[in-house]
């Protein structure tokens, strides 16, 4: 099945971002989240999320909202492999994770232990090349590549249409269908 071909019409987003884009993205979909009463888990290998990032997308009034999220900083394999169980554990269906600055040999140890409980948990990565095999692929709802995101005056711009505004109306369309999607950046 070709990308565009599991693409709704204006949901493709194909512009570059850099990697604070890609955290925000990241920060505002969990708020998203977070705001239906739901958790987060991200694994946050590079600790790229300090105070200041975070206070960026949930202001002081909003900040119960942080009650519900976890944030993972591995610093090496064994930390690794625990935080993953810890996700396992803690995450159930409408849950989302994220991933940030997790190499793609974690990516594929993380799709191992997670893929009987990714099912509808909603999966979102950071880095640049996703590496889900095909009975991985079967088993998650979401994979959106955030190289390829930028915020837009608060949301996101999908090619030649107006700004999406919500977050979660973006993830729940791109996962309609029940099978990955990857969006890439142009070639």
């Amino acid at each position: 099945m070709s990308h565009g071909s599991i693409l709704k019409p204006g949901v493709l987003i194909c512009l570059l971002g850099g990697l604070y884009y890609r955290l925000k993205f990241i920060l505002y979909a969990s708020k998203e989240v977070l705001t239906a009463n739901r958790r987060v888990c991200i694994i946050d290998a590079g600790s790229f999320l300090d105070r200041r990032l975070l206070s960026s997308v949930f202001p002081r009034s909003e900040e119960q909202l942080l009650h519900r999220l976890i944030i993972l900083r591995p610093r090496a394999y064994t930390e690794t492999v625990a935080a993953i169980y810890l996700c396992k554990r803690r995450l159930s269906s409408g849950d989302l994770m994220a991933c940030i600055g997790v190499s793609k040999t974690y990516q594929q140890l993380i799709a191992q232990n997670l893929s009987d409980r990714l099912l509808p948990l909603r999966f979102l990565s950071a880095v640049c090349a996703p590496l889900w095999d095909a009975a991985h692929r079967q088993n998650l709802i979401a994979m959106i590549e955030v190289e390829s995101v930028r915020l837009e005056g608060g949301g996101l711009k999908p090619i030649g249409g107006d700004v999406i505004p919500y977050w979660a109306d973006v993830i729940a369309e791109v996962a309609a269908d029940n099978v990955v999607k990857v969006i890439k950046s142009p070639a």
